[in-house]
């Protein structure tokens, strides 16, 4: 009951969002063969739409779930899984078996996990530990192959130092759920080990990354790449041309947005020496 309880709280909070950014009623119009309803007056308006019949524009999908979308789009339709119950005047997940209900209460039972093992880390939010849960999608590693060729498979890899008990053998052989967590571990370890270079590993991820507002308040996925948004540079633009080492006092520097081709500055820039190079100057 506890549970459920949570899971409801929550489900009112998902549905609030989604009504913190609806369209207005002049945009539902358009969409809607709508009658108009006579009031006490004898005019007859349109009746306005409840909030949860209106188009929401909160977004739905977090940073990482617009690159996973890239590789299976249908597979990603929405995160949130929630409809509104006119029955009983609430958001509500669409079955008692929604994904979604599962991820709250995975998502719910992290912080005990990290109060009573002190040594496990939650990531991106914490740094890698000795033991690092992690959110992954199997469809970045390698199909499994045929159940057929299963045991073949495990034959080949025995020979690469790759020992699998007996018993995981036969569960993966007869569940497909069993059989996809095994190759996705099995594909972790050869991204850590290196061995399977178009995988990042946790070790590759850097400080920025961990404070980055975005992924401290989304997460982010094993083994998917980031990229740093645009990062402000600042230009020196000087009133006369200067010597070879000559010595600037930079007053107003010129703030624009990074681009590949511009590296990145200082914050605070407060001299600069010319350098010519060839074909260009430099200013440090």
């Amino acid at each position: 009951k506890n549970t459920d309880d949570g899971i409801r709280a929550w489900i009112e909070r998902m549905g609030k969002y989604r009504e913190s950014n609806l369209e207005t009623q002049e945009e539902s119009e358009g969409r809607f063969q709508r009658f108009p309803v006579q009031n006490r007056s004898g005019s007859r308006n349109l009746r306005p739409l409840p909030p949860h019949e209106l188009r929401s524009k909160a977004e739905r999908f977090r940073r990482i779930d617009m690159i996973l979308r890239r590789r299976d789009e249908a597979e990603l339709e929405s995160v949130l899984g929630i409809r509104y119950n006119k029955l009983t005047s609430r958001y509500e997940f669409t079955s008692s078996e929604a994904r979604g209900r599962a991820a709250l209460v995975g998502i719910s039972m992290l912080q005990q996990i990290v109060e009573q093992k002190k040594d496990v880390a939650v990531w991106p939010f914490m740094k890698p530990g000795k033991l690092t849960i992690s959110e992954v999608d199997a469809r970045l590693f390698p199909r499994p192959p045929k159940s057929q060729d299963l045991q073949k498979f495990f034959d080949v890899q025995e020979d690469s130092a790759l020992f699998v008990e007996r018993a995981v053998k036969d569960v993966a052989g007869s569940s497909s759920v069993a059989l996809n967590l095994l190759f996705t571990l099995l594909g972790i370890i050869s991204a850590e080990r290196r061995e399977n270079k178009t995988i990042r590993p946790l070790r590759d991820y850097r400080d920025s990354f961990y404070e980055n507002e975005e992924v401290l308040a989304e997460g982010w996925a094993y083994g998917i790449g980031f990229k740093e948004a645009p990062k402000e540079v600042k230009h020196i633009h000087l009133e006369a041309p200067l010597k070879e080492g000559s010595i600037a006092q930079v007053k107003e520097p010129v703030i624009e947005q990074q681009t590949e081709e511009q590296p990145i500055a200082e914050e605070r820039i407060e001299e600069a020496v010319i350098i010519p190079m060839e074909g260009t100057t430099v200013v440090i």
